[in-house]
């Protein structure tokens, strides 16, 4: 192999394309930065180790138009690429002993084959363009797992894995998905304002899972989740749906405004029902042989609880006593409430130590 002993560094001017190959190792920085308008290619794999001089081994990649790796990236260090207008594509494999980030303002973040970092795995599209990882994405020591757009569509092909930090996906207009498993040692959280959620693959956190919709879409589990704290699902209108088991190690609290919420496996949570519900604090409902009946008959409602009496605290909104809103609770008792029209197949309580969310050591 052969090597070179120290830093490479090249920056152009004048709005010209700038196509690169550096087909040897570097021991030190790889620096490439076209400073106007144009292209940057490169067109050989890159790879960096620590220089002589202190150097980390960091690959970094400036451009105002669109970067395009054609090779792999493999880095001793940090693997940053930054650019105003254009795409940021990486076809090839990427690993860096630090932190992959990428951030444009416009267009597509890609990558082809696997992204395996040490630390944070980040990629920020500050105003519209769309996210895509196609093979594996993996922190491994410290840090994130965290994709953003204000507008277009978060797709991981691959399996997502925060051994140490949180897998965290943020939009504004766009849908989220995760083709393959989800695993964090913190939280799995995904956030858009409009467009849907979906998980395909098994969802693991040690802490919290969280899908949130602020205005419209669905989300939906194929798989089976757990959760070490709480798992919740918040749609404003859309249909939430849980095709297998659900596991919390303290709630499951579900809502939509408007649309069905539909359970087809067990659901099991570890933590006792609050002091308002357990004493009598309140109005009070019941659930009998199945059959949905009233305790208190000025607030008629299809509502439904999970013991031979519970207690609310607060009087039910408009929106809830009229079905068009649903909500469903499950704490280690069981199925708390709901509203409207709700699906549940059988569901038990958690034994203790049940819950396990396999985290990863640190």
């Amino acid at each position: 192999v052969k090597v070179i002993d120290g830093s490479v560094t090249v920056r152009t001017h004048a709005g010209k394309n700038l196509r690169a190959a550096i087909p040897d190792e570097v021991h030190g920085n790889i620096a490439l930065t076209n400073l106007d308008a144009g292209a940057l290619t490169v067109e050989s794999d890159l790879v960096t180790k620590k220089g002589k001089n202190g150097e980390a081994g960091t690959v970094t990649l400036e451009q105002e138009g669109e970067i395009t790796v054609d090779g792999n990236v493999n880095a001793s260090s940090d693997v940053k690429a930054v650019n105003s207008d254009g795409d940021i594509l990486f076809l090839g494999s990427v690993t860096s002993g630090g932190s992959v980030s990428a951030k444009t303002d416009t267009g597509t973040i890609g990558y082809g084959e696997n992204v395996k970092a040490q630390n944070a795995v980040t990629a920020e599209v500050t105003e519209k363009g769309d996210i895509m990882y196609l093979g594996n994405v993996e922190s491994v020591r410290r840090g994130d797992i965290r994709a953003s757009t204000k507008e277009g569509d978060i797709w991981y092909h691959g399996k997502a894995t925060a051994n140490a930090g949180s897998v965290i996906a943020e939009n504004g207009i766009g849908s989220i998905r995760y083709s393959d498993t989800v695993r964090a040692n913190n939280d799995v959280t995904a956030t858009t304002t409009d467009g849907n959620i979906w998980y395909d693959g098994a969802v693991n956190a040690g802490q919290t899972i969280k899908a949130t919709i602020t205005e419209i879409g669905s989300i939906t589990y194929w798989n089976t989740i757990k959760a070490g704290r709480d798992v919740i699902a918040d749609t404003n209108a859309g249909n939430i749906l849980f095709n297998s088991g659900v596991m919390a190690g303290r709630d499951v609290i579900i809502h939509t405004g408007e649309g069905d919420v539909t359970f087809n496996g067990k659901v099991t949570a570890g933590r006792d029902l609050p002091d308002q519900v357990r004493y009598n604090w309140g109005k009070t409902w019941y659930y009998s042989d199945g059959a949905y009946e009233e305790v208190d008959d000025d607030y008629p409602t299809g509502f439904g609880m999970g013991l031979d009496a519970v207690y609310a605290n607060k009087d039910l909104s408009d929106r809830f006593r009229s079905g068009d809103e649903k909500i469903a609770y499950y704490d280690r008792y069981g199925l708390i409430g709901f509203a409207g029209f709700f699906m549940a197949r059988p569901f038990r309580n958690a034994d203790a130590g049940e819950i396990e969310t396999d985290e990863a050591e640190q």
